[in-house]
């Protein structure tokens, strides 16, 4: 029997150029901080929705194709450091406000719970993150951007290329994600697609 590959997909939304570059300088100084690597150091500006694998099929690309058109788009506002915490290590991302519409984007799609943030500095060591800690507490900053479609990535080579931009919806009268996909989850997924705590959290 042939063994067909595991597909391995990650469900993001990519914010906008000023706050990516708002974030790289972070990162950057992390670095001069702490004076070695850490992980993270070098991943895409991003907020996690959700990973998913599956042999070969795509299938969840061809439900994710039908459903996303039919949402709409979000408006995203970040503002402010936060801290998760792993035991003794940490990580410190950018907090994003109105949380519980990217969350319900996130369960639409599959997902599970999540806290949406923006990680800057991913399970950070004791002596490390007191390190940054120290002079990123003084950080203020807050943006925002809309969210116009959901970005999917695809493990290649051991490590997460581009693969899909899913466009939301241009409607403008607003709704609530769970709202929008209520209806849409009482009939099933059509099978086509275009090829084109806050104890714990990853990212």
């Amino acid at each position: 029997m042939k063994n067909f590959p595991i597909n391995h997909y990650f469900f993001t939304i990519t914010p906008s150029p000023l706050i990516q570059v708002f974030v790289s300088n972070l990162k950057k100084q992390v670095r001069s901080i702490i004076g070695h690597e850490f992980q993270n150091e070098f991943s895409k500006t991003h907020i996690s929705l959700f990973q998913y694998s599956e042999h070969h099929t795509d299938d969840i690309l061809y439900d994710a194709d039908w459903l996303i058109p039919a949402l709409l788009p979000l408006d995203i506002f970040v503002n402010g450091l936060g801290i998760f915490k792993h035991g003794t290590n940490k990580t410190i991302y950018l907090q994003i406000e109105y949380k519980t519409p990217i969350a319900d984007l996130a369960k639409a799609l599959g997902g599970k719970d999540i806290t949406p943030h923006i990680t800057i500095a991913r399970n950070l060591a004791a002596d490390d993150f007191d390190k940054a800690w120290r002079h990123l507490q003084r950080v203020s900053y807050s943006n925002h951007f809309r969210c116009n479609n959901v970005t999917v990535l695809k493990r290649e080579h051991h490590k997460w290329n581009r693969y899909l931009e899913l466009p939301l919806s241009h409607r403008s009268s607003p709704r609530s994600v769970s709202s929008q996909t209520e209806q849409l989850f009482k009939t099933p997924f059509p099978r086509s697609v275009s090829p084109q705590t806050e104890t714990t959290a990853k990212s």
